[in-house]
């Protein structure tokens, strides 16, 4: 029932499963006993006590290099307990003796810089309570920065300040293209560029002109290399590094600066909160992530990243804030994270056409649990940039509360045949009034020939080198009320259709009040209100205990 997921030398994060979603079914009281410092294990009136509900928690305040054994009593009387070790922690670099200010007015950049980079191995950097004001910091491998309760990282909105990531750089191998992304010239659209298309349109191009060879890169949008600001806090090439505490990581944003215009690009494309790139062993645990710039966390080729209950809070309306979108990664796990927010809650991506087909750099193995997802369009999203395919995706208990869409893969002719979706698996899931909590959607029309025959064609058209393809499906133990459209829109490709789906043990009941709309972002798809589920193209389908409340 309890379980170890994550440990650092000043805290632990905690799986409490006793059948719950996000929130335990019983409430719970814990008590973590130390051998030294945090009281006595042999003393039941020391340690720390406190009261919750959550299955994901995170405890902090331990000390380094000590045994913990934890207790865990339900309100229906259950008890379970376990033991684990802090780890090591060679020394504490504070920032406010490197002359950081923290009040909020002057700029601290340097001096949380040099913070991180004087911080020995296994060294903790610490950020007391405060306001510090900064252009981006970079993480770096072998440390563990801690945000005290009451500290916050403010990042700045004068664009000059802040430095960006060329689209390209040059490689000792071959001298990579360093222009902007996209056809003639010209960047392609990153959703911030006057005259684009709609949002998510980013161009297509040719590996020739987006890529070149094969380079070195930093930027993109959408699955398409562009310049970027670099996020409020970037991970290049780290390993072995965490960002932990109950302070604040705050990207500033509003409809004044970086969400005014969102589709003009000024100097570049707008950054993310959290930018990880090619990175191993990287965590995030416990802090709050508010009014990120575009999306909020970004792992971009990496490995072994672990994001453990954070909190992530944007506006409903800010543009392109999506939660978390592991790009490319091997390894994700995901844990009582609480989102609330203006786009999707999760996206996994792995590049658009050129990078899907370049790189083939699927996503896969990635763990979803124990999280609340509210106010997005999606909760969970897989696709539309799948050029490399989705593998490998389980999400489990968690919430889903008054987002667009629940479960929702997106894909497209164009995306490729390396754009493979297989063993993506959702279960013991709640939702509650998701507008349509199923939708798999072979026809999203995103791209600037979204909207094209070649695109939209119901009619087979034959398979080849651009034909994505979509696998095995598994929905099962989910329960949805107060849905509205549909309880889901199914449809795969005529000319390859979707190999395997298997609905088992669903609910789905509507609101009394049910508004009507289109599904999924297709052309070819009527209206509905208080459908069923409409499944197209489908090889297997395996409907067992399939329960749909009107």
């Amino acid at each position: 029932m309890i379980r170890i997921i994550y440990v650092t030398p000043r805290s632990v994060t905690l799986d409490i499963d006793d059948g719950g979603k996000y929130r335990t079914k019983n409430a719970y009281s814990l008590n973590i006993r130390g051998e030294s410092g945090t009281g006595a294990a042999d003393d039941p009136d020391k340690g720390i006590k406190l009261k919750d509900d959550r299955s994901i928690i995170t405890v902090f305040d331990l000390q380094p290099e000590t045994g913990y054994d934890v207790t865990v009593r339900f309100e229906n009387g259950d008890i379970d307990s376990v033991s684990f070790a802090t780890k090591h922690e060679s020394a504490t670099v504070n920032v406010r003796e490197f002359g950081a200010f923290g009040d909020g007015e002057h700029d601290d950049t340097a001096f949380l810089t040099a913070a991180i980079m004087c911080c020995p191995e296994d060294g903790r950097v610490l950020i007391p309570e405060g306001t510090y004001r900064h252009t981006g910091l970079y993480l770096k491998s072998n440390i563990h920065v801690e945000l005290a309760k009451g500290a916050r990282l403010a990042f700045v909105n004068e664009r000059e300040l802040i430095p960006r990531f060329p689209a390209h750089l040059e490689s000792c191998d071959t001298q990579v293209k360093t222009g902007d992304a996209g056809t003639n010239g010209s960047p392609a659209d990153c959703g911030d560029q006057t005259g684009s298309k709609a949002d998510g349109e980013a161009g297509t191009g040719n590996t020739e002109d987006s890529l070149g060879s094969r380079g070195y890169f930093l930027g993109t949008w959408e699955g398409v290399p562009q310049p970027m600001f670099n996020g409020t806090v970037s991970a290049i090439g780290v390993k072995n590094a965490c960002i932990y505490g109950e302070g604040t990581i705050d990207g500033c944003a509003t409809k004044e600066d970086w969400w005014h215009d969102p589709k003009v690009i000024r100097m570049a494309c707008r950054p993310r909160l959290i930018f990880m790139k090619d990175c191993e062993n990287v965590a995030l645990q416990g802090v709050t992530l508010t009014n990120s710039p575009a999306w909020t966390i970004h792992p971009f080729f990496s490995k072994k990243v672990g994001i453990y209950n954070v909190t992530i809070k944007n506006p409903w309306d800010s543009p392109n804030t999506d939660g978390i979108d592991p790009e490319s990664c091997d390894g994700v796990e995901i844990a009582g994270v609480h989102f609330s927010l203006g786009d999707d809650c999760i996206a996994v991506k792995s590049g658009k056409i050129d990078m899907g087909r370049m790189y083939k750099t699927p996503c896969k193995n990635v763990h979803i649990y124990g999280c609340l997802m509210e106010d997005g369009h999606g909760a969970v999203t897989v696709g539309s940039e799948a050029g490399a395919g989705v593998r490998d995706l389980v999400v489990d208990r968690c919430d889903f509360n008054r987002t667009d869409r629940g479960l929702r893969i997106k894909t497209r002719r164009g995306r490729g045949r390396d754009s493979v979706m297989d063993n993506i698996i959702f279960r013991d899931i709640d939702m509650d009034g998701v507008i349509t909590p199923f939708v798999v959607n072979s026809f999203y029309y995103c791209d600037p020939d979204g909207k094209t025959d070649y695109v939209q064609d119901r009619n087979p058209l034959p398979v080849d080198e651009r034909t994505p393809f979509i696998k095995r499906l598994v929905f099962e133990n989910i329960h949805a009320v107060n849905s509205h459209y549909a309880a889901g829109w199914i449809e795969g490709l005529p000319e390859q259709p979707i190999e395997e789906i298997i609905l088992k043990d669903i609910y789905v009941s509507f609101d009394p009040e049910a508004k009507k709309g289109i599904p999924a972002m297709a052309n070819h798809v009527p209206e509905c209100c208080r459908e069923g589920f409409i499944v197209k193209n489908v090889t297997s389908l395996v409907e067992e205990n399939v329960v749909i409340d009107r």
